[in-house]
């Protein structure tokens, strides 16, 4: 009778074990469901943040091909801008700022093809600036209004070099000035 004795005071020791755990795992089960509930309800009840924040965003069309560009930086790690591409890929305008002054660029052709075509500026001291290119990239016409109020107008030759210029200076005194291809003036007025 002994033996049996303590066979069941061994059992009695496993079965209060076993309750103790079963108890201990009753109150961490209860204690997770708590939480994840208490987190799925504050889920729910968070409001949704109208903000997306990022250094960089690029837009896809629906074929994956790449549409626009928004960036704090561009490739060179100069201030950043939108850039926009044509449904081949090219890109084709720029917003920008350059040197901490704003800059659209029209841009064509393709790879090594690619040129600036058009570029509306600011310059530093606040003046606008217009330069239109040929499809070889050379600057032909140039249209800048000063900080003093002054216009001009360039038209430069095939080369880039300059061949005429109108002007509106202080006072609003017209000028003309031609050059042959040497750069050299042929005619002036006043």
């Amino acid at each position: 009778m002994t033996l049996q004795a303590n066979e069941l005071q061994a059992l009695a020791r496993r079965v209060e074990r076993l309750e103790k755990q079963n108890r201990s795992a009753k109150i961490r089960t209860a204690i997770a469901l708590t939480l994840t509930s208490a987190a799925v309800m504050m889920a729910a009840t968070r409001q949704h943040s109208r903000t997306v924040e990022a250094e960089r965003f690029v837009l896809r069309g629906a074929d994956g091909q790449q549409r626009a560009v928004l960036a704090t930086t561009d490739a060179q790690g100069r201030s950043g801008g939108l850039l926009i591409f044509s449904s081949e890929g090219q890109p084709r305008l720029s917003l920008g700022v350059v040197g901490g002054l704003p800059d659209v660029t029209l841009l064509y052709g393709s790879g090594s093809g690619m040129q600036k075509r058009a570029i509306l500026s600011m310059h530093e001291d606040g003046s606008p600036g217009l330069q239109l290119a040929d499809p070889n990239g050379i600057v032909r016409v140039a249209l800048a209004l000063t900080a003093d109020g002054s216009a001009g107008l360039t038209l430069n030759g095939r080369n880039g070099k300059p061949r005429a210029f109108v002007s509106l200076v202080q006072g609003d005194t017209p000028g003309l000035v031609l050059t042959d291809t040497s750069g050299h003036i042929t005619f002036r007025a006043p």
